[in-house]
């Protein structure tokens, strides 16, 4: 069980060092582990969840294209906080790698004071290990007596109402298709804490509906992450007894489950047959396309607009709703036109986004079911790159930022970046200006300039202005150039990085709002 970043900060040993919160906020930074590392590649023997302490031995000799490296790179591994503790050698914190950090989302603590490391992450770590003991204490509570009335042959409305009396929290259990099976609220007049947490419900590794608990204002986190991990299990016991599934459920639930596995626990080919199989007895044709979307909801009662929104593209559509996700796939005959069906998908979804609640990605279109896998992931991964702005998204259309997390891992990317274009970047940050915009506008439009003009909404004048003093800055861009392939990837990449770290801003203000 994680403790916050400012429970830590707050910490006696810690507070020797004299902490300093330079950026991020440390009421809503969940931390896992407390590890010491100077190493700059460190992230990938991460897990996630940690507070880095460092002296900053690497950070004297780091340009700022590897310090937004570094910050990049911890980010994606979804780190907690970096805490940098200053010396003579590093009298301070490079201003690079703090601004990167706040535009970010990754927190910065200034340590101003010598205390070894080693204090520091026995103090922490030893608390964080009590805090798990004491975690799986009220688990098991909360599993014995949720087997006590399961075994009492309890009804779904007595387990919630003692799920809700040991959680403190209001308590509800919804299908797949979104339909509620069973309510016990607290009190009416019972303050909330204004967020909620859900559970997939499985049997047999077939998702059958999804716990969601609302907790008090005074709820005791322990004891919500305990009812969260025991009460599913006895749940899905007393739902194959009231509610057992169709079979035509248990197809549908066990083909989702496979196309958005992470990987096949059986061989690929087993898997494939598995799903092709599943697929025809869903209703696919066995020469069917897919295109498969993910769509997160606020609401699970949202589900069922999803599925009339998709229903009426083809009449050859499924989908399951788990964990504040729906994972869904549309399929159609070869003859059909794929753009078509991927603009009603996704104009489908955008029409559902304009209510609110809303973010979903779209994925490639898989000539085969078996491909549709790859295809699921995708969208899965394209969805944090949402935003208000634009709550449905193409993962076509983000494919080089999707892997910048791991990309920006490789320095000599972020070498190869600034090589290439690190003079416009740096012109554009001093005079406020947009020839990087420009740039990019060009190349997506594959180089023709009157298409680049139109998409930014300035005349061809202005645009052969901004592309000669862009020239003037890079050198020549002529058409056939052998040099054009390495500016415009260089373009490509930085969009990438920006993406990127919109995404880890937007995630951060998600995280800071009220009701997250």
């Amino acid at each position: 069980m994680p403790l916050l970043l400012d429970q830590i900060l707050a910490d006696a040993v810690v507070q020797k060092t004299e902490p300093e919160l330079v950026c991020g906020i440390a009421s809503e930074v969940d931390v896992r582990w407390v590890h010491a590392s100077e190493q700059l590649d460190i992230a990938p023997l991460l897990r996630g969840g940690e507070l880095i302490l460092m002296e900053g031995v690497n950070l004297v000799s780091a340009n700022a294209a590897q310090l937004r490296t570094y910050v990049d790179t911890l980010v994606a591994r979804d780190i907690a906080a970096l805490a940098v503790e200053t010396t003579p050698r590093l009298p301070r914190i490079p201003e690079a790698l703090v601004e990167h950090a706040e535009a970010s989302g990754l927190p910065v603590i200034h340590l101003h004071r010598r205390v070894p490391f080693v204090q520091i992450c026995e103090s922490i770590n030893s608390q964080l290990a009590d805090v798990s003991l004491r975690r799986l204490r009220i688990a098991d509570q909360i599993s014995l007596a949720l087997s006590e009335a399961i075994e009492n042959l309890a009804s779904i409305d007595q387990l919630l109402a003692l799920i809700r009396d040991q959680a403190n929290s209001s308590t509800h259990l919804t299908s797949l298709s979104g339909q509620t099976l069973g309510v016990a609220l607290i009190e009416a007049d019972t303050p909330s804490l204004g967020i909620e947490y859900t559970a997939p419900v499985s049997f047999g590794g077939t998702v059958v509906a999804t716990l969601t608990l609302r907790p008090a204002a005074d709820a005791d986190i322990h004891l919500i992450s305990g009812a969260l991990s025991r009460a599913p299990e006895i749940l899905a016991i007393a739902l194959l007894r009231t509610h057992p599934l169709s079979p035509h459920d248990r197809r549908r639930s066990r083909f989702i489950s496979l196309l958005a596995s992470s990987g096949p626990r059986t061989s690929a080919a087993e898997h494939a047959r598995e799903l092709t199989t599943l697929a025809v007895r869903l209703g696919f044709e066995p020469d069917d396309r897919f295109i498969p979307f993910v769509v997160e909801l606020d609401d699970a009662s949202n589900v069922t607009a999803v599925q009339d929104a998709i229903a009426g593209i083809s009449p050859r559509s499924t989908g399951q709703f788990a964990d504040g996700r729906y994972v869904g796939i549309v399929g159609f005959a070869p003859s059909w036109d794929a753009q078509n069906v991927r603009g009603a998908v996704t104009d489908a979804l955008r029409r559902l986004a304009a209510r609110g609640g809303v973010r979903a990605a779209v994925g490639p279109t898989s000539a085969s079911v078996d491909r549709a896998v790859r295809a699921v992931r995708s969208a899965r991964e394209s969805v944090p790159y949402t935003s208000d702005a634009e709550p449905v998204v193409d993962a076509a259309s983000i494919a080089v930022t999707r892997l910048w997390p791991l990309l920006s891992q490789i320095e000599p990317v972020a070498e190869f970046i600034d090589e290439q274009i690190g003079a416009l970047l740096d012109r554009d940050a001093v005079a406020h200006g947009e020839l990087f915009d420009t740039l990019r506008a060009l190349a997506a439009n594959l180089g023709s300039k009157t298409d680049a003009a139109a998409s930014l909404g300035i005349h061809r004048q202005t645009f052969y202005q901004r592309f000669e003093r862009i020239t003037g800055i890079l050198g020549p861009l002529e058409p056939g150039s052998a040099r054009i392939g390495a500016v415009l990837t260089a373009v490509f990449l930085e969009q990438a990085r920006r993406q990127a770290a919109a995404a880890a801003e937007a995630k951060q203000d998600a995280a800071s709002r009220p009701n997250a």
